[in-house]
């Protein structure tokens, strides 16, 4: 499954997972979600990316705000929260 795929789908995955990523991160990175107990989730090509929680809820503002899910728009505001741990500005109304 790659990020994008992810987003698609984001509403059937459990949310108690977390999503580590193949890098670097890009909209076609390769994901392997694992359960939250084991976060030590070994692999020299994936780093953890986010929780599949903080996802859903991201996802679920932007659909608030903008309307619809652009998925492009959607993956820079995960990563911009990813590598920040905040909201993108441009997503504060």
């Amino acid at each position: 499954m790659t990020i994008e795929e992810m987003i698609r789908d984001i509403d059937s995955i459990d949310e108690d997972l977390v999503c580590f990523a193949r890098i670097p991160f890009a909209i076609s990175s390769e994901v392997v979600l694992t359960q939250q107990d084991s976060i030590k989730f070994g692999h020299p090509q994936y780093e953890y990316f986010l929780e599949i929680l903080t996802i859903k809820e991201i996802v679920k503002l932007m659909k608030a705000n903008v309307g619809f899910c652009d998925t492009n728009k959607t993956f820079n505001a995960i990563l911009h929260y990813s590598i920040h741990d905040s909201y993108p500005g441009w997503m504060l109304i």
